[in-house]
């Protein structure tokens, strides 16, 4: 009888310490690398582009490769082992990853693609030409019409201009001119 008591405290014993190692240890050190990840760079640089255009990345290390995290926004084309060009496709937001000659990450880029405003400045200044106060900005995802306009139909007339940039996406801050007093 004092054996069996010995055998259940025993294995009772050991139960509990699978337990406590178990609650110890991470669980993925169970027969895998724990090697920590490391980050090569300092922040992120950022890069405003716009649709369409193209700039021109000049480093004073030799760049061995480099990746674009969403290649339907942005392409690069390395140019030389110190160049880099960058031309905007789409709207959006992604990055650039540069590596050097013995495979270490050099730089990160956060890109910014913003449509092009400025045909769409252009043409409220040639459709719109008693309308002089109104500002177009753009981002990754909109297009903000701001400043004030003279009349209703001058309001409408710019929203409706800006809406084939950026269907559904633009912001309007214009305010209607106070009307001045006679």
């Amino acid at each position: 009888m004092k054996i069996r008591t010995m055998e259940k405290r025993v294995s009772l014993i050991a139960i509990l310490w699978v337990t406590v190692i178990s609650l110890l240890v991470p669980l993925g050190a169970w027969g895998e690398d724990s090697s920590p990840v490391t980050v090569e760079t300092s922040s992120p640089q950022k890069l405003g582009l716009t649709v369409g255009k193209s700039t021109i990345l000049k480093s004073q290390l030799v760049i061995k490769r480099v990746s674009v995290g969403s290649p339907e926004i942005a392409d690069v084309v390395v140019l030389s082992p110190q160049q880099v060009s960058v031309t905007g496709k789409t709207p959006g937001v992604t990055n650039l990853t540069f590596w050097k000659k013995d495979d270490t990450v050099s730089t990160i880029i956060d890109l910014e693609v913003s449509p092009d405003i400025s045909r769409l400045q252009q043409m409220l200044e040639q459709l719109l030409p008693e309308e002089k106060n109104i500002h177009v900005s753009a981002s990754h995802d909109s297009i903000t019409l701001s400043g004030t306009v003279s009349s209703q139909a001058g309001l409408s007339q710019s929203l409706a201009l800006a809406e084939p940039f950026f269907p559904k996406k633009v912001v309007n801050l214009l305010r209607l001119q106070a009307p001045a007093d006679v």
